[in-house]
């Protein structure tokens, strides 16, 4: 069973459309009986279909183009860390563009760092806390976007943390 969606991948969330891929005849099976005919699963609207379509079918160049990019921004935080950040760490992302940025060797519990990355560098991420204990210390930082606003975030960052 493979679950995909083009909503992230190619700015479709709007859409609200995901996949479901069964090659196995009984699980499919099981699949419909259960989860479709007891409902929560809608018929998508003609504008979803097509645009998901065209995504998949038109839009590889586009995708490269894409990717190449976020490669670029992970590249540039983590370059951009090891000149002005030297004690953070990037994590490397895994198949998204949400990068981890371990902070913990600034020795801030999760009240401080947050308040000094809303307060003092006037940056709001998601903070590591969030998605349990093991994130404390921790920030994720969002690499789809201009190379222009994630400097200005890393400057931020950089004033923020040189400040202790």
């Amino acid at each position: 069973m493979t679950c995909v969606a083009p909503s992230k991948t190619f700015n479709l969330a709007g859409m609200q459309l995901s996949n479901i891929i069964i090659n196995n005849a009984e699980l499919k099976k099981k699949y419909l009986d259960e989860v479709i005919a007891t409902g929560g699963v809608n018929t998508p609207n003609p504008f979803a279909i097509v645009s998901t379509v065209a995504a998949y079918n038109e839009s590889e160049n586009w995708l490269d183009e894409l990717n190449d990019y976020l490669d670029k921004n992970i590249d540039f935080i983590k370059e951009y860390l090891e000149i002005n950040l030297p004690k953070a760490k990037l994590i490397y992302p895994e198949g998204t563009y949400l990068v981890w940025l371990d902070l913990t060797s600034y020795g801030l519990n999760e009240v401080e760092l947050e308040d000094l990355m809303i307060k003092k560098a006037n940056i709001l991420l998601d903070e590591g806390y969030i998605f349990g204990k093991e994130g404390i210390g921790f920030e994720r930082i969002n690499a789809a976007c201009s190379k222009s606003i994630l400097e200005e975030c890393l400057i931020k960052m950089k004033d923020a943390l040189g400040s202790l």
